[in-house]
């Protein structure tokens, strides 16, 4: 066995196979923080969000509106409304050329800003 000249491609492998592993969790982590819908509950205190999962699969969780910050509105964002969620980390993301099928219920709702 001749370790030293086996080395190199032994930490080649370890490296590119760490590359390949952070590239899916990161494209996974994006994917899920990119809200597909968002539906207001019928008590008007809660919402849901519905995320892109693994496989074609969808992730959803309910969580009152109290938790729920805008950090823009609706008509300031560029290209996406970043929504931060109490407990949660990081943030997720609306994208603002979706529809809105109330607008106004939106804004006073979930576009809101608050203190969290």
């Amino acid at each position: 066995m001749n370790l030293p000249k086996r080395l190199p491609k032994m930490f080649s492998s370890i490296k590119m196979t760490t590359l390949g592993t952070s590239i899916a969790i990161a494209g996974f982590l994006y994917c899920a923080r990119n809200v597909k819908l968002l539906v207001l509950r019928k008590d008007g205190k809660s919402v849901s969000f519905v995320t892109y999962g693994p496989f074609g699969r969808n992730i959803i969780f309910t969580t009152p509106l109290e938790k729920v910050s805008a950090k823009a509105s609706r008509n300031s964002a560029n290209s996406a409304i970043p929504l931060k969620v109490k407990g949660k980390m990081l943030h997720y993301s609306v994208d603002t050329r979706g529809l809105f099928v109330h607008p106004q219920i939106f804004d006073s709702t979930v576009g809101l800003r608050r203190q969290l």
